[in-house]
């Protein structure tokens, strides 16, 4: 008996094995498929057709292959790559229950195809690369359950797509790459809580996107030009758990009107933000380290920035907040060491802001043409003022530079007309060109005696200057006349000037033809005084302010202009 068992399943096993071996490919009903597993109910995966399908295609569940004894059912598990590409007369289709995975390219280019039907029960795990890239014709898909993974360019310009659903319960992990770039007909979507990775570029150009984004907080990042150029979407939630936003994530997303960075987020892209132009008010989290360059540049309806107490924040980046042409004050926290490049030019309504005594930089035009701006106090810190750094802030009237400071760049405060007094101290040795070209607000300057050169034009066309105190060395070589020649040239028109110096003998013989009037008022008795220390004489600042204090720099002792080392 049990000799008689063994013949009969070595018959049926061998028979199987003719029929199920892996790797073997057959066609039913004008699909063909190949033999993946030789088990009983064997998996195969859908790997093409004999002649291109056209409308509405249905996928079986079990295919047989064989008859009476010799009969085998596959199950169909796979749907392989490029198997329905370019089937443009392709209208529906209809995946079954069974089907685990669909690959790359699988119906790419199936221009006509208006719907994908998954089985009640799908046990689809992924979508592949491609799968539905240029499906224009799709309006709706519904994602099961189980689904972990959207490849890359998955829906890429399924342009006529208005809705994607995540099935109730949804275990997808990421959403890759370009997942749903230029679906242009999609008006919403809610990203599942399960999703742990946004991918780069997954919704950009989604122009129809309006409602609101919710990013649960499962998600981790948010890649680079996730939403790019959603120009409808007018706000997103990110709740904690995200701790990056890519470059350019939100960038010409020019609809939004707020959005919020949860604490949590330690850093922002470049261009993360740029040219969000209605958008109004943005809070940077405690927990913010970095902010790339260009974040919020063009948000031309900021008009409140607000650091939360204790924001862990290093640097403003260059083109950090580049015309934001509504942004009217800030103050930037402490902690803060550098303000780069072009931060915040063309800040065209910014009248007041406060940088703390941690900043120890400012970069080339961080604050050119903010044209608005009043009065601003430069840290103790900050060793130089770079090139252009306040140029054409026509209506600054007051800077405070600090004692330290070693340098003033080229065109530094080009253009400030409105600008009525400046201090140079003492620490200063370079004067870059142009420096304080056109500043004609200007009706006396006091040079101190620290400057070693100056640059062509530093006060060119300051016109309004009537009074120069120049405690610099007396020229008395040609290197020094050289040197001393840029501040000069300064004075060659507009109003009479007098040149107030310590040895007008020596000053007319190294400039004859200067268009100044040299005064030999200033006494070098007092030149050097310690300001380490308090007196009982009568001292005032230069705006006419008592003080008991020698300060560095020209001060004013029993009405007699004085410079204090």
């Amino acid at each position: 008996m049990k000799q008689k068992l063994l013949f009969l399943l070595t018959v049926l096993l061998s028979t199987m094995t003719a029929w199920a071996k892996v790797g073997d490919e057959f066609t039913v009903d004008n699909l063909k498929y190949k033999v993946t597993s030789e088990f009983y109910y064997s998996g195969v995966k859908l790997i093409g057709y004999e002649i291109k399908p056209s409308g509405a295609l249905v996928i079986p569940s079990i295919v047989k292959r064989g008859e009476g004894e010799g009969e085998i059912n596959y199950s169909v598990t796979n749907i392989g790559d490029d198997v329905f590409y370019g089937c443009t007369s392709l209208t529906s289709v209809t995946i079954p229950e069974g089907v685990t995975s669909i690959g790359s390219y699988a119906f790419e280019g199936c221009t006509s195809l208006t719907s994908v039907i998954f089985a009640d029960g799908s046990k689809l795990k992924s979508l592949d690369d491609y799968v539905f890239n240029g499906c224009s014709s799709l309006t709706s898909v519904t994602i099961p359950e189980g689904v972990t993974s959207i490849g890359s360019h998955a829906f890429y310009n399924c342009t006529s797509l208005t809705s994607t659903i995540f099935a109730d319960g949804s275990k997808l992990k990421s959403l890759d790459d370009y997942a749903f770039y230029n679906c242009s007909s999609l008006t919403s979507i809610t990203i599942p809580g399960s999703v742990e990775s946004i991918g780069q570029s997954t919704f950009q150009s989604c122009s129809s996107l309006t409602s609101v984004i919710i990013i649960p907080d499962s998600v981790m990042t948010i890649g680079n030009s996730a939403f790019y150029d959603c120009v409808s979407l007018s706000s997103v939630t990110i709740f904690d758990g995200v701790t990056n936003i890519g470059v350019s994530a939100f960038a010409k997303c020019s609809s939004l009107t707020s959005i919020n960075i949860p604490e949590g987020v330690t850093s922002i892209g470049s261009h993360a933000f740029q040219n969000c132009s209605d958008l109004t008010s943005v809070t940077i989290p405690a927990s913010m380290m970095s902010i790339g360059y260009n974040v919020f540049q063009g948000c031309e309806s900021l008009t409140s920035i607000t650091f939360a107490e204790g924001c862990k924040l290093f640097g403003i980046s260059d083109w950090g907040f580049y015309d934001c042409s509504s942004l009217t004050s800030l103050t930037i926290p402490e902690g803060v060491t550098s303000i780069g490049g072009r931060a915040f030019s063309y800040c065209s309504n910014l009248t007041s802001i406060t940088i703390p005594a941690s900043v120890t930089s400012i970069g080339v035009c961080a604050f050119s043409y903010c044209s608005n701006l009043k009065s601003i106090i430069i840290p103790d810190g900050v060793t130089s003022i770079d090139d252009e750094t306040f140029s054409d802030c026509t209506s600054l009237i007051s800077v405070t530079i600090p004692y330290g400071l070693t340098s003033i760049g080229s065109h530094a405060f080009y253009g400030c007309f409105g600008l009525k007094t400046i201090n140079i101290p003492a620490s200063v040795t370079t004067i870059g060109k142009d420096a304080f070209y056109g500043c004609t607000g200007l009706t006396s300057l006091t040079i101190p005696p620290s400057v070693a050169s100056f640059d062509k034009g530093v006060f060119d066309n300051c016109t309004n200057v009537s009074d120069v105190y120049c405690y610099l060395a007396p020229p008395t070589s040609a290197s020094m006349r050289s040197g001393y020649s840029g501040l000069m040239t300064g004075f060659m028109y507009g109003k009479a000037t007098k040149f107030h110096v310590t040895d007008v003998n020596i000053w007319m013989s190294m400039f004859p033809d200067a268009n100044v009037t040299f005064v030999g008022d200033l006494d070098t008795a007092v030149h050097g005084i310690a300001g380490d220390r308090k007196v009982s004489k009568n001292i005032y600042n230069l705006a006419g302010q008592r003080t008991t204090d020698l300060l560095k720099g020209m001060i004013i002792v029993d009405g007699k202009k004085v410079w204090v080392k």
